[in-house]
């Protein structure tokens, strides 16, 4: 609960970064990609009428989210000026394909190569509360064409990802990395993910603990077993260790 005379924020909490590496609306004072919203919510007067909150300004997209009391009373929401107390709801969105096109033209050595993307699926890898920071990997299906000029006539079926942060007090994505194009070929689009989303769990477990002489989590995995058969060694080249079965 805040009091109405504190309602209204200090400083605006976008403010565009010179660290990002998407490119920014020009005179803008949040990135292209990201919707940022200020809601205020009370109980209900008596005597007031309902009402209208099927929208609010700007045409940012509200969130189908209800605000109680601890009470478990709905709140409504107010616009304009008001007295008495309030919760103010902070809302930030990201539009993900907004996004990717900037990171690709932006950031992606094959930009020149790329179509258009049918398909994406987004992992979130971590979530920093000491900085406000949400590391995300996003991976794609897309067209491309070919670096060979005898298949240069028409695209093909690549997969890919970018991996981006997002600082959530300035609403900035920054491109941390952006994959090579694998070109998919026998898959299907469900063999393609589930490969993926492993990957993001490795990455992920690399993360907890980092690489170093001394410690680190090696998984191998004995994936020949699910398919009625077992290897006879688990082998990892890079660390010179083998697991015999």
């Amino acid at each position: 609960m805040s009091p109405a005379s504190s309602s209204s924020s200090p400083s605006s909490p976008l403010t565009p970064s010179s660290s990002s590496s998407s490119s920014q609306e020009a005179g803008s004072s949040e990135p292209g990609y990201v919707n940022y919203s200020r809601l205020h919510y009370r109980l209900q007067q008596p005597g007031a009428a309902e009402q209208n909150t099927g929208g609010y300004e700007d045409d940012k997209v509200q969130l189908p989210f209800t605000v109680t009391d601890l009470k478990g009373r709905n709140l409504q929401q107010v616009t304009g000026q008001h007295n008495g107390q309030s919760v103010c709801v902070e809302q930030l969105t990201l539009d993900f394909e907004y996004l990717i096109n900037e990171v690709i033209r932006s950031d992606a050595a094959w930009a020149p190569q790329f179509c258009s993307f049918s398909d994406y699926d987004v992992v979130i890898l971590e979530v920093c509360p000491e900085t406000n920071t949400v590391m995300i990997n996003i991976g794609l299906l897309l067209l491309a064409f070919s670096n060979s000029d005898e298949e240069h006539c028409r695209p093909n079926t690549y997969h890919s990802n970018l991996q981006v942060s997002w600082d959530l007090n300035t609403g900035v994505c920054c491109t941390v990395g952006v994959g090579d194009l694998r070109e998919v070929k026998g898959q299907t689009s469900g063999s393609v993910w589930s490969s993926y989303r492993k990957s993001c769990v490795n990455t992920v477990m690399k993360w907890l603990v980092p690489e170093s002489s001394s410690r680190y989590i090696n998984r191998m995995t004995n994936e020949a077993l699910h398919k009625g058969s077992s290897l006879q060694v688990l082998a990892d080249s890079d660390r010179c260790t083998w697991i015999v079965l």
